[in-house]
């Protein structure tokens, strides 16, 4: 419910141009318990700076705050890996659970 609810309000700030299926990931942390995961091609008219911020203030909307990110309870995270077709975060690019959803909308990107 939670990820269907968040889609809802990403798609008010973004134009959701694809996305792979949602599928289950293991919690790279090591403190939480798997959780759900899906990668999506999005435009938007704002700036990274400002998208970014738009996407931390959703996640806050949801719960996620300092106290849910230190006991690995985290209720929704939102990460931007790619824009404009350049990497801008290596980290989250090289994990195992973007790949997975990266790969099934790799020919479109």
């Amino acid at each position: 419910m939670i990820l269907s609810n968040a889609i809802a309000r990403l798609a008010c700030m973004c134009d959701i141009l694809k996305s792979s299926s949602v599928y289950e990931a293991p919690d790279d942390s090591g403190l939480g318990a798997p959780y759900l995961n899906v990668v999506m091609k999005v435009t938007t008219r704002f700036t990274l700076d400002d998208f970014r911020a738009c996407l931390k203030s959703l996640e806050l909307e949801f719960g996620r705050n300092e106290l849910s990110k230190s006991t690995g309870c985290k209720p929704l995270d939102v990460d931007i890996i790619l824009w404009n077709s350049e990497i801008v975060d290596r980290y989250q690019y090289s994990k195992d659970y973007f790949q997975k959803g990266f790969a099934e909308l790799a020919t479109d990107l």
